[in-house]
């Protein structure tokens, strides 16, 4: 009586399937990309199109003018309010005489002149007053809150490459996941090829 196993291989004798644990650390991977692509997404979302939907403007600090308060990169959540409610200690984001772009500092004084008001205004990390005085007219608003560096991801997020990163690239993800599912579930099993080899245990 002659000793036979019963083995089975797949059609061909060559086995094409990716090792479990490779797919295992590979589905990890792309969940780790994409929980924090979502993540950085909803940051950018809540620092910049929420603040909108209340009513309030979000601005990116691009100078150190305002340092320690507001330093470079953050980014700053803006409220419209009526110029008479402005007081000294306050910060304002306004449009400059000099170069009409928008200057985030502090009121440092309040000064009536032929009965208009304007506000005399300073930098944090200045060591003179602005040169020139504001109008209630080129007040934008009031910085009501600071969100520190938050300014580089939103200013990040709106070039095309932020916008590849955070939003093209993870749908492309999800897309290639929802393909590979599909035609996972759609596989069946290879037919097996019964072979006998000789001279083990199992016999018959």
């Amino acid at each position: 009586m002659i000793g036979v196993q019963a083995t089975t291989t797949s059609k061909g004798g060559i086995s094409t399937s990716i090792p479990q644990p490779v797919k295992r650390l590979v589905g990890m991977l792309v969940n780790a990309f994409l929980l924090g692509t979502l993540g950085v997404s909803a940051l950018v979302f809540a620092a910049g199109a929420l603040p909108a939907l209340l009513g309030y403007k979000t601005m990116v600090v691009t100078s150190g003018s305002m340092e320690p308060t507001i330093n470079t990169g953050d980014a700053l959540v803006i409220q419209q309010v009526p110029p008479e409610s402005l007081a000294m200690s306050d910060v304002i984001t306004f449009q400059n005489v000099e170069g009409g772009r928008l200057v985030t500092h502090r009121i440092i004084a309040v000064k009536e002149i032929k009965g208009v008001t304007y506000f005399q205004t300073k930098g944090d990390a200045n060591k003179t007053p602005d040169a020139n005085l504001t109008s209630t007219d080129a007040v934008y608003g009031r910085a009501v809150q600071g969100l520190p560096k938050m300014g580089y991801l939103i200013a990040f997020s709106a070039t095309p490459m932020g916008k590849v990163l955070l939003i093209g690239l993870p749908m492309l993800l999800l897309t290639f996941r929802e393909i590979s599912s599909l035609l996972s579930g759609r596989k069946t099993p290879s037919r097996a090829i019964q072979t006998l080899r000789p001279g083990t245990d199992f016999t018959v």
